[in-house]
């Protein structure tokens, strides 16, 4: 790293024409501002030169077609070509019904809405109170426990 001649062994000094990392190191030891050694064409006045003068936009539907300009060739991309898969029956899969609150898209691990009304399928399975005779089922009584 010279300071007074403008090089530095990592060569982006005098390829970008600006301080590297190592010249901005050495002007902080030196105590000299970093910005001294940038290049003229990083100033806002070469800036401002750039665009004073107005730029006219070019049409494209005049130019006339030209054989020699093709477009780039797309070269194969590196690696496993990204596919989305489609697993069977998906087409014919039905939706999620919550058990809680009996609407789609969820189920009752991550169901917020609150339960629907009591006597679902298991209450009514609950309901069913069986008497047995002399170790035999002779007569079924629904007996109403809610209300």
């Amino acid at each position: 790293m010279n300071l007074p001649q403008r090089t530095c062994t990592c060569i982006n000094f005098r390829k970008y024409s600006r301080p590297c990392t190592y010249t901005i190191t050495a002007c902080r030891f030196e105590v000299e501002d970093p910005y001294l050694y940038f290049d003229q064409a990083y100033s806002i006045t070469s800036y401002r030169k750039t665009y004073h003068s107005p730029m006219m936009p070019v049409s494209i539907e005049d130019l006339a077609p030209d054989p020699y300009v093709r477009p780039p060739k797309l070269g194969k991309l590196r690696g496993r070509p990204k596919t989305k898969r489609i697993r069977k029956g998906a087409l014919n899969r039905q939706t999620r019904k919550c058990g809680n609150c009996k609407q789609t898209g969820h189920n009752t691990r991550r169901c917020t809405g609150l339960p629907v009304a009591k006597n679902g399928r298991r209450e009514r399975a609950r309901d069913w109170n069986v008497v047995e005779d002399d170790d035999s089922i002779s007569d079924v009584i629904i007996v109403d426990i809610g209300n």
